[in-house]
């Protein structure tokens, strides 16, 4: 399988997303899969699927998310330690660049509030766990 784009960018694509969920949960006080239909809705999200470099690597979280959501931020302070909320965003990237599916798809069969649930113990797991359980839910083989 091929993935959505380089690797070079994930680890900064897959924090930058975990980054947006925990601003979006803790300081924006959305429901995580509101924010995360705000998300698929967005030139954002595209230029995440596609690995756009302004989009992936260019730009701060709280950036992208005033994008998202149209507002201005406040000053933002994360977590030092990886949240739930977090994980989730994390997860939804690394899962989407290396399945190479939509996140809408992704979204589909496992929602936020169900990826929530899964935190433990996959958090504790190696990705590739995950990213076996959304392949058996997309039926890739």
């Amino acid at each position: 399988m091929i993935d959505a784009y380089n690797d070079y960018y994930l680890s900064i694509a897959s924090a930058s997303l975990g980054e947006m969920f925990e601003i979006a949960y803790y300081q924006e006080h959305l429901d995580l899969n509101d924010f995360f239909a705000k998300f698929l809705e967005s030139e954002i999200c595209r230029g995440f699927e596609t690995g756009d470099p302004v989009i992936v690597a260019g730009k701060s979280s709280g950036e992208l998310i005033k994008t998202i959501l149209n507002i201005e931020l406040k000053s933002h302070e994360l977590n030092e330690l990886i949240s739930p909320e977090y994980w989730i965003g994390y997860t939804l990237a690394i899962v989407q660049n290396k399945l190479n599916v939509s996140f809408k798809e992704l979204v589909d069969k496992i929602d936020c509030n169900e990826l929530l649930s899964l935190f433990f113990p996959y958090h504790e797991m190696d990705v590739s766990k995950i990213i076996d359980l959304y392949k058996e839910r997309l039926g890739i083989i």
